[in-house]
């Protein structure tokens, strides 16, 4: 098994969106509208392995990195081995530590996530908590990803591994980072925290985990 691509769009420049756990495109589709001209969309998911052909990125005049939860852990240790022209890097609600008691989504929670995770009605309550917010429950909701229930605790208990047996790397990766105030899946303070002894900027959102107004703020930003 290996982390999955979706592409879609043309052109010479490429926004590259890794996603985080429990997600794939699906959700997400809405904002190929949002591409500026001569722009193909990429999306990065379901982490239940850490390797991945990403070569074909490496065609792009110019690629623009949006990483969200635990995207934002990945993102660099998969960039770093390819030669891309990076234009920016943003994280969102996430950091490059992913699991970490200080830096990152305390480890209790995550082992209380995938003890938990033995039903879909849990899955849903993961969703819940990501969006939070009724109108934005639905949203999201109507366009579920499609994962099950093994694919779903496999990407736990992988992303645990791998974050026990993880090489650092520096926040100074990304341009910038966003934290959303409301978030119960990523501690913001964890967050603030991380990118503030790196040294890189943060901005706050008045919003739950999973932000699609920032999403698409990002994505529509002309080259």
């Amino acid at each position: 098994m290996t982390m999955k691509i979706s592409m879609s769009g043309s052109g010479t420049n490429l926004v590259l969106f890794f996603l985080g756990y429990g997600q794939d495109p699906e959700p997400f589709q809405k904002m190929q509208a949002y591409l500026p001209d001569d722009c193909a969309l990429a999306f990065v998911y379901d982490y239940e392995d850490a390797e991945g052909d990403f070569k074909c990125f490496e065609k792009f005049s110019k690629v623009r990195i949006i990483a969200w939860s635990m995207g934002v852990m990945f993102a660099p240790r998969i960039v770093h081995k390819l030669n891309l022209k990076l234009e920016h890097c943003y994280a969102v609600n996430g950091t490059v530590e992913g699991i970490d008691d200080h830096f990152g989504i305390p480890l209790p929670a995550w082992n209380k996530t995938l003890d938990e995770l033995t039903d879909d009605a849990h899955a849903l309550h993961f969703y819940r908590l990501m969006c939070r917010k009724p109108a934005l429950i639905k949203q999201y909701l109507e366009t579920r990803p499609k994962r099950d229930l093994k694919s779903l605790r496999n990407e736990l208990e992988f992303i645990k591994a791998y974050c026990a047996d993880k090489k650092e790397v520096s926040a100074t990766f990304y341009d910038k980072a966003f934290c959303s105030s409301q978030d119960v899946i990523m501690p913001p303070a964890a967050l603030k925290c991380s990118f503030a002894r790196a040294g890189v900027e943060t901005e706050e959102l008045n919003s739950s985990h999973y932000d699609p107004h920032i999403f698409m703020k990002l994505i529509s930003k002309p080259f």
